[in-house]
């Protein structure tokens, strides 16, 4: 007698295999191209268990339930499903690739975000000796390091210290002025990180500001940004802002220098 061969033994696909091949072929039958849920899927053996396939997601393809029961257990005649099969594949691991590399610059980011913190925080905290910063200064400096750039920040905190911070006779500093000077910080960075033409006419304002018992700041600007669109010398607009004697000399002095250009003033 002859011993009949006996067809290999399916093994059941996990849950876990069939969602992972699913979702590699965008839950689509791979021969007819509908999908789920128009039809019911399932996965099927490039190579037939009964010809020696096995469970490798390489084997698997996902099939509607019509082109699965028709295909029975016949070897694929080409290898268009397969070759299908690999580039997804290879398109899914490039995406993984790609997501794990962003992961990476998303965590350097962080850490370069976290040491410019830190080294803001040293630079505020050496001219304190004696203070340190709180958690919520440290906040403070971690939004304004998204918006001006570290070297901008660390230039601003030197700057409002040596304006700002005042000391008692017996050389401690007040605690008033270092509240005071933290808070112009800010502002300090954010000029320095505008362009030169902007910071100029921060300055003639800061100019107006001392010297006139009276200066509407928001107009101020308006009226210096009005000249430079005019073609006024910075020159001209710091000479005017130093010579007039009050707010209204200002104006009058700025709408005669704006005309003189040929340009009607429109305040």
């Amino acid at each position: 007698m002859t011993r009949t061969a006996s067809k290999p033994k399916r093994r059941g696909l996990s849950k876990k295999t069939r969602f992972e091949v699913f979702k590699r072929d965008a839950f689509t039958c791979q021969y007819c191209g509908k999908k789920s849920p128009e039809v019911i899927l399932h996965v099927d053996h490039i190579n037939p268990v009964s010809k020696g396939g096995d469970n490798d997601l390489m084997n698997l393809i996902t099939s509607c339930q019509s082109c699965n029961s028709g295909k029975s257990d016949i070897t694929l005649s080409d290898d268009t499903a397969v070759q299908k099969q690999r580039a997804m594949l290879d398109e899914l691991s490039e995406r993984r690739e790609q997501l794990k590399m962003m992961l990476q610059w998303r965590d350097g980011l962080k850490q370069l975000d976290s040491e410019a913190v830190g080294q803001a925080q040293l630079a505020w905290e050496s001219h304190l000796p004696g203070w340190s910063l709180n958690d919520s200064g440290k906040k403070q400096l971690q939004t304004l390091l998204k918006k001006v750039p570290l070297v901008h920040v660390l230039d601003a905190i030197d700057t409002s210290a040596e304006r700002y911070l005042r000391y008692e006779s017996d050389g401690s500093l007040v605690a008033d002025s270092i509240h005071f000077a933290w808070k112009k910080v800010p502002g300090i960075a954010k000029a320095l990180n505008m362009p030169e033409d902007g910071r100029n006419l921060l300055y003639i304002r800061g100019i107006c500001r001392n010297r006139f018992s009276y200066c509407n700041d928001v107009k101020c600007l308006v009226i210096l940004k009005e000249a430079r669109e005019a073609g006024v010398d910075v020159d001209v607009l710091t000479a005017i802002a130093k010579d007039a004697r009050n707010w209204t000399e200002w104006q009058a002095e700025m709408r005669g220098a704006i005309e003189d250009t040929g340009v009607e003033a429109r305040f």
